[in-house]
C-alpha cells in the first residue's frame, strides 16, 4: 500500500515524489488514501465535542450525538469534495502547461500533498482557537511546499513553470477551503439553532 509515502513526504520529499511518480497508483489507492486522512479532522472533533462541549453564550454546552455525527459527517463530505475538485482542476490546469495527465496522476498530486494539512486535524483534540489556527498554519505552508515540489516531479514541468502552475492551484485550493469552511458553517449554524 502507498501509505509507506507518509513519513517520506516529511522527512525526504523530493525522493518520496519521485517514488510516487513511478508508481502509477489507482484511482481507487488515491481515494482510499484521501478516504483515510480525510477522517482525522471530523472524528477529533466529534471526540472534541463529545468531552469538552463547546462554548455558548459564555458558558460550556453540549450537544447531542446525532448532531455531532451531523456536522462531522459534512466535514467529511466536504473535504473529499475539496480535494476532488483540486484534482480535477490540477487535471485541466496540465493540459495549459504541455504536459497533460491522467486524473490518477492529479488526484495524487492533490491528496499526497494535502495529507499534512489533513494531519492538522488532531490539532481539534486540543480545542483553542489560537492552537487550531497555528498548526493549520504550519499545516497549509508544508501543503503548499509539497505542492510545488510534487508538481515539477509529477508534470515533467521545470521548476519555473511548476512555480507558477503552484500559485494557480494554491489559489484555487484557498477558494475551496473558504467554500468548505462557508458550506460547513452552515451546516453548524443549522445544528446550534436546533440545539440551543
Amino acid at each position: 500500500m502507498h501509505y509507506t509515502h507518509f513519513w517520506g513526504l516529511y522527512f525526504n520529499p523530493r525522493y518520496q515524489w519521485r517514488c510516487i511518480q513511478q508508481q502509477h497508483h489507482s484511482l481507487l489507492q488515491s481515494l482510499s488514501h484521501i478516504g483515510i486522512f480525510a477522517l482525522i479532522a471530523p472524528l477529533c472533533l466529534a471526540l472534541s465535542f463529545w468531552f469538552f462541549g463547546i462554548e455558548w453564550a459564555e458558558k460550556t454546552q453540549f450537544i447531542q450525538p446525532l448532531q455531532i455525527i451531523t456536522i462531522s459527517g459534512s466535514l467529511y463530505i466536504s473535504i473529499i469534495a475539496a480535494v476532488l475538485l483540486l484534482a480535477c482542476f490540477a487535471q485541466a490546469m496540465s493540459r495549459d502547461y504541455g504536459n497533460p495527465v491522467s486524473l490518477s496522476v492529479a488526484l495524487d498530486l492533490s491528496s499526497f500533498a494535502v495529507t499534512p494539512l489533513l494531519c492538522t486535524g488532531f490539532a481539534w483534540l486540543f480545542p483553542e482557537l489560537w492552537f487550531l489556527l497555528l498548526v493549520s498554519g504550519f499545516g497549509l505552508i508544508y501543503t503548499i511546499y509539497l505542492l510545488y515540489l510534487g508538481t515539477s516531479i509529477l508534470l515533467n514541468i521545470t521548476e519555473e513553470r511548476g512555480l507558477s502552475f503552484t500559485s494557480t492551484l494554491v489559489t484555487a485550493g484557498l477558494v475551496l477551503f473558504a467554500l468548505l469552511i462557508f458550506c460547513n458553517g452552515l451546516v453548524w449554524y443549522w445544528v446550534m439553532r436546533s440545539q440551543f
